[in-house]
């Protein structure tokens, strides 16, 4: 469920980016450039998750390799890698809901960015972003 800060966050994001936003179950999207979709859901009252999906998982040793990469980064953008229930790779983190504005949800975009492209481009594990 959305409390009124998550909405109000929201809409101001919405409004700062010129983009559409969507919502349907609890989870917001945000649309750029016509292609790239970020989600948001809230994690209780204080948090928002965002999220994208990037590619589908190649091999099992992918998967292995991608979670070592999953432990802490002082990095708060710094994406993680999750498994959806179809294999889908998909690139998140999690921010304080009240410091989620345009600027970190750019620089979160950049990352997310960056990162899909590798995994898409080469199977890679994208080391460098560390």
């Amino acid at each position: 469920r959305m409390s009124e800060k998550f909405k109000v966050v929201l809409t101001e994001l919405s409004r700062q980016f010129g983009t559409e936003l969507t919502a349907k179950e609890g989870i917001a999207s945000l649309t750029f450039d016509g292609e790239h979709v970020v989600h948001l859901a809230p994690m209780g009252e204080e948090h928002v998750v965002v999220f994208m999906y990037a590619t589908k998982l190649l091999c099992e040793l992918q998967a292995l390799t991608l979670l070592r990469q999953n432990f802490f980064s002082p990095n708060p953008y710094m994406p993680r890698v999750g498994l959806s229930q179809d294999d889908s790779l998909i690139v998140w983190n999690q921010h304080r809901l009240n410091e989620l504005d345009g600027e970190v949800l750019s620089q979160t975009l950049v990352y997310f960015l960056s990162y899909k492209e590798t995994l898409s481009s080469t199977g890679a594990s994208p080391t460098e972003l560390a």
